[in-house]
């Protein structure tokens, strides 16, 4: 329909009917995932609003382009067009949308970090809905203060805007708005020491989220009642809710096609994930023989493997091109159905009811259905098979190795840093240290190592020379300190080769360069002068590797070397006489986090 009236507007070189049919195909390519599309729809919306001229029409298209940019993570433009949206409305008298629109700044400065602007924004904008007696603004805006003022640790206040938002919602019967200020609320509750009013409060939310079909906040309430569980030493309860939440997570995942979205899923999948491993490493530490160790290695290898996926989709590889559609379909459909039953036996369970024999059978068959389905997918295509391969789970971890080799294995989460060392033998966990004394001794590790390459503006010899003899002094107490950390714990288990999966910016470190542990055989050597030091992007890659062995073709006998690359587009390498560009850094969380872990708040350091 709206293709329609564009073409006939068109014809007609009607301007005041295109401006809006381009405003709404917009809306229309933005809800559908089109980022780009929807640019162009309201950029060129936006120039025939000011031909016309229409500011009522210019208006409504500069709050969509802040919209769209904020939907894509360039909050700085949103921002901007924002602001343009924000000025017309105060032109025009438009009160309701002033206040929309100081809300919607709010949003894009909180994304930023700025938590002092946002909070301001949004008393702005909730002073304003007040006069109005706007309540569907004023219950936003008193829901976002609530969330904001909580990290501001302004909790009394913040329970009140809460309480407050919560009381409109129910007014407006407005049940979603209702839902998500519950789970607000019972994380402040469980913050302020209210932890049973905070377990009812879940409670209630999660019923809602259920019958309302939210199932993105549903998932993230189950993680916050896994935390809560765990911090308050109830790791069994908080094991069972981090698996219903990575289930149901994973699940959301692959039936999300557009790519932001899918971003948003990773990052969810791995919260997810890393909730799991440190319930399941802190069961450990209470038994240290129930194998609860095994089954965290298994899961962070799942997470990385969930990664791998991630970003080949982003890279738009098809996994399941060459296979049948028909059969890709059924997956899926299995996939959904698989879920549907789970979901229902475990409420049946949550309530504390005997699951009915007929769901449970139906459950079994339609699982056995689906791993049969994905088996024969598998088969058809052997790049399907090689990248969607089931990760490794701990028995295949032993068999991917040989006699001489140890697996070191680290996974980070916001709480620890933990290491497995894994032979043909044993698996043995450790909790190495917690996360933020980890990543400013890599970090100065490496600025040491790099001290002689690092070029400093207007540094004279003398000074380079004092600068490299102070490094060189430091830096063999700082391998040492980070050796002890990082291969201490598993001294014992390192054998003549080691297999190395980093975590974060332990991906940076050149390990082999790191001196042999304190109680191991030439402690105190370079790893590299008794050990072969491998890195792998996981576990599951050697067996990956291994099986691709016999489709690979003969080596040519190339090198490549990539070193000194290009991170920024001031770099004094890039030739600005040319034509050639720099293409913008990457945006991926995990690509983000990475370099802020190398470079801090500054730009990433040449190699």
């Amino acid at each position: 329909f709206l293709e329609r009236a564009l073409v006939l507007a068109r014809e007609r070189q009607d301007i005041t009917r295109e401006a809006p049919a381009l405003n709404n195909m917009g809306l229309l390519y933005q809800s559908a995932g089109q980022s780009e599309q929807a640019l162009a729809a309201f950029h060129r919306a936006l120039e025939l609003t000011r031909a016309i001229p229409d500011r009522v029409g210019e208006m409504s298209v500069l709050g969509n382009l802040g919209g769209i940019y904020a939907y894509i993570s360039a909050d700085d433009q949103a921002i901007t067009y924002r602001q343009r949206a924000l000025a017309l409305a105060r032109q025009l008298g438009d009160r309701r949308a002033e206040a929309i629109y100081l809300n919607n700044i709010s949003n894009s400065y909180e994304n930023q970090g700025d938590t002092a602007r946002a909070i301001d924004y949004l008393r702005q904008s909730l002073s304003l809905a007040e006069r109005l007696n706007e309540r569907w603004v004023q219950a936003r805006a008193n829901e976002n203060l609530g969330r904001l003022l909580d990290r501001a640790s302004q909790r009394d206040t913040a329970r009140q805007h809460l309480e407050r938002a919560l009381v409109l919602w129910r007014d407006a019967g407005d049940r979603n708005g209702e839902a998500s200020t519950l789970a607000e609320l019972a994380g402040l509750r469980a913050l302020m020491g209210h932890q049973a009013e905070a377990w009812q409060t879940y409670a209630q939310a999660l019923a809602l989220m259920r019958q309302n079909g939210q199932r993105t906040y549903e998932a993230r309430t189950l993680r916050q009642m896994a935390q809560l569980a765990a911090d308050e030493g109830d790791l069994a309860r908080a094991r069972t809710l981090a698996t219903d939440n990575l289930a149901l997570v994973e699940q959301l995942r692959s039936n999300v096609g557009d790519r932001r979205l899918r971003t948003t899923f990773h990052a969810m999948a791995q919260s997810a994930y890393t909730t799991m491993v440190d319930i399941l490493m802190k069961q450990h530490q209470r038994d240290t023989t129930a194998g609860h160790d095994r089954t965290a290695v298994e899961v962070a290898e799942r997470a990385r493997a969930r990664g791998l996926l991630d970003a080949l989709a982003d890279a738009n590889v098809d996994l399941s091109r060459g296979i049948d559609s028909g059969l890709v379909n059924r997956e899926r459909r299995l996939a959904i159905r698989v879920d549907s039953l789970s979901r229902a036996l475990r409420e049946r369970i949550t309530r504390g009811e005997t699951a009915e024999p007929g769901v449970q059978q139906q459950h079994d068959l339609a699982a056995a259905e689906h791993q049969s389905v994905r088996a024969t997918m598998r088969a058809q295509h052997p790049d399907y098979a090689s990248l969607t391969a089931e990760p490794l789970d701990a028995a295949g971890m032993h068999a991917a190795l040989d006699e001489q080799t140890t697996l070191l294995v680290y996974f980070g989460t916001a709480e620890a840093l933990y290491l497995w060392a894994i032979t043909r033998e044993s698996i043995r966990g450790h909790m190495v240290a917690e996360s933020h004394t980890i990543v400013p001794s890599v970090r100065r590790y490496l600025e040491l190592v790099g001290a002689r390459s690092r070029r400093v503006p207007g540094e004279t010899a003398q000074r380079w020379r004092a600068r490299q003899q102070a490094a060189s002094r430091e830096l063999p107490a700082a391998g040492r300190q980070l050796s002890r950390l990082l291969l201490g714990p598993v001294a014992a288990s390192l054998k003549s080769r080691i297999l190395i999966v980093g975590s974060g910016v332990l991906q940076y470190l050149p390990f082999a360069a790191l001196p042999i542990p304190a109680g191991a055989p030439a402690a105190g050597l370079p790893l590299i002068a008794r050990h072969e030091v491998v890195g792998l992007p996981s576990v599951s890659t050697v067996a990956v590797l291994r099986a691709l062995r016999s489709t690979r073709a003969a080596p040519v006998h190339a090198v490549a070397v990539i070193a000194d690359p290009v991170f920024a587009s001031d770099d004094r390498r890039v030739d600005r006489r040319g034509s050639a560009t720099v293409a913008a850094a990457p945006t991926t969380p995990a690509w983000m986090a990475a370099a802020r872990d190398i470079a801090g708040d500054g730009p990433l350091p040449r190699l």
